[in-house]
């Protein structure tokens, strides 16, 4: 039997040489991710009911001449810092979708390096690498990134929350406490659900309490208890905000309550689906990608040939078949036992990060948006789990790399190239259907002439833009109280909601169409309201269930006062 390879002593300037490759890796991968998100930018535009929230509120922010600071009803979409960075991206740049989306577009890109540092400092190089890499190349994260959503920007603030409590457990100090207080802050700033970060670091203390003994528990506690405070004065400010709105706290939580969902094994299936739905050829040749990419920056100490050509073989064909997110998660469920004897704060840290997730997402109504935390968290232990399998080393295996790198290239390619979905989300289609809409609808209206929409508020974002001021949400009162003459615009959602309906046609004959607008809702809306298999008999048969109608409310006939 063969026996453990000898360890070999790197000299100063080979570990300089394996810091530029990774580097070097690492700055490719995030000029990829920038490309992959900012690709034909101007094709992109906001088509989902929360995108034209954020985009309104941040021009009722970055503009006091606006009839509103916020959009109302704001607090049941998100807290307030990104649409504070949208308004920023008003000030900055002017008030258009792009604007909304190019905060996403950088924060998206910027997330990759600041993954790479995170997973580097838990898990080493390796594992920092691969998990940049498969986020990078992961077609969700991407098409988020070209939305005006608040994910992104939740997913990049969240994992520097983590990081942060990481930090302040690890190494104490009250400094280090203030600050995981501050980002744990930002991030339930972010989206209501950002104090998970602070769950997270309880149950790592918690479970390391064999270990560490009573008396560095209470210790680790009283960080926590200062970052805590610091994050409740953050978050203080928007809650009573909240509380100052008219019957808000109630409708608040009422709202939130119908997100609740029972069918925790329903939803989980639908989120796989969904999952499956939004990986193209760049999403599954990620992991293959990944593996040689952190082969090569240890190039001295590649596998053995059979070794790494088998495992690349294998997650190319697997992410094939299955997909980068069921390879992805089996490699982090690979990882776990590994992780869970190591027993420090990180491996603890990772492992109830993914736990809460797999528990808590699926009783939530399943927007595929809501993973993107527990992606970032399987990439990391994807990586741990990928230098743990790659471990294993030959001083031979050097003078077949040649060889090796080609069969893993090959592999690679093969997989960016066969589509085994060839119905699969594409996050560069062209997404500014309402955009265009808009003007459409526009060379139906009298110039400056005010319009109200019903339930669609990214168009109405667009048609406020374009000088038919469209700011006012319409309640069922004002639908019904409405007088003529006025202009309307209704879409899919007047016509579900059965009291929208109902408020529309209390007005009989005076409501008139005018103009029916067809509309291609855009794959990210398709999934938030169908799922992935509507999605797909969605695209692959023409529907009018998006199409706008215009409708001009008559004034009311003498008779009829």
């Amino acid at each position: 039997m063969r026996g453990p390879p000898q360890q070999r002593i790197e000299s100063p300037d080979e570990d300089r040489r394996d810091r530029l490759l990774e580097a070097g890796a690492v700055a490719l991968a995030t000029l990829i991710a920038l490309a992959l998100r900012a690709w034909h930018l101007g094709d992109a535009g906001i088509a989902q009911f929360d995108e034209g929230v954020y985009a309104l509120s941040g021009l009722g922010l970055s503009d006091p001449s606006q009839p509103h600071r916020l959009f109302p009803g704001q607090e049941r979409f998100s807290p307030p810092v990104y649409i504070s960075l949208v308004a920023l991206s008003f000030l900055l740049g002017g008030a258009t979708d792009r604007g909304a989306i190019l905060v996403n577009v950088i924060l998206g890109t910027l997330t990759i390096p600041v993954l790479w540092w995170v997973a580097r400092r838990w898990f080493g190089p390796g594992a920092g690498v691969a998990a940049a890499i498969m986020l990078a190349l992961n077609e969700s994260h991407v098409t988020l990134s070209r939305s005006a959503l608040t994910d992104v920007t939740f997913a990049l603030v969240f994992l520097l929350a983590v990081a942060g409590l990481m930090w302040a457990l690890d190494e104490g100090g009250t400094r280090r406490a203030v600050v995981a207080g501050v980002l744990t802050g930002l991030a339930w700033n972010t989206k209501y659900h950002g104090w998970f970060a602070g769950l997270i670091a309880i149950g790592a203390v918690v479970t390391l309490l064999p270990r560490d003994g009573w008396n560095a528990t209470w210790q680790r506690l009283r960080w926590l208890l200062i970052a805590a405070v610091v994050a409740l004065v953050l978050v203080l400010p928007w809650t009573l905000y909240i509380g100052s709105q008219p019957g808000s706290v109630g409708g608040w939580s009422n709202y939130f309550s119908t997100m609740l969902r029972v069918d925790w094994v329903g939803n989980l299936v639908t989120h796989v689906q969904q999952q499956q739905f939004l990986e193209g050829p760049w999403s599954r040749s990620a992991v293959p990608l990944a593996i040689l990419a952190v082969c090569g920056i240890r190039w001295r100490t590649f596998p053995a040939f059979r070794l790494l050509a088998g495992v690349v073989v294998a997650t190319g064909a697997v992410s094939l078949i299955l997909g980068e997110f069921a390879v992805t998660c089996a490699l982090a469920l690979a990882a776990a036992a590994q992780l869970w004897r190591t027993g420090d704060t990180a491996s603890r840290m990772l492992l109830l990060w993914l736990a809460l997730w797999c528990a808590a997402a699926p009783l939530y109504e399943p927007y595929f948006r809501l993973l993107l935390p527990f992606q970032m968290a399987t990439y990391v232990a994807a990586g741990a789990a990928v230098v743990s399998l790659l471990s294993r080393q030959t001083d031979a295996s050097v003078h077949r790399a040649p060889g090796m790198l080609a069969a893993g290239l090959t592999c690679a390619l093969v997989a960016f190239l066969a589509r085994s979905m060839p119905d699969a989300s594409d996050p560069w289609s062209r997404g500014d259907a309402l955009r265009r809409a808009a003007g459409q609808l526009g060379s139906h209206i009298p110039p400056g002439t005010a319009v109200t929409v019903v339930g669609e508020p990214a168009l109405a974002f667009y048609l406020h833009q374009d000088g038919h001021p469209a700011f006012r949400r319409p309640s069922l009162e004002d639908l019904r109280a409405m007088r003529g003459p006025a202009y309307l615009v209704a879409g899919v959602y007047a016509i579900r909601a059965p009291r929208l309906r109902d408020a529309l046609a209390s007005h009989g004959a005076q409501l008139q169409p005018v103009a029916r607008i067809a509309v291609d809702p855009g794959d990210l809306r398709l999934l938030d309201d169908g799922r992935a298999r509507l999605a797909r008999a969605y695209r692959s048969q023409s529907a009018s269930t998006y199409d706008l109608t215009l409708y001009f409310l008559a004034e009311a006939s003498r008779d009829s006062r």
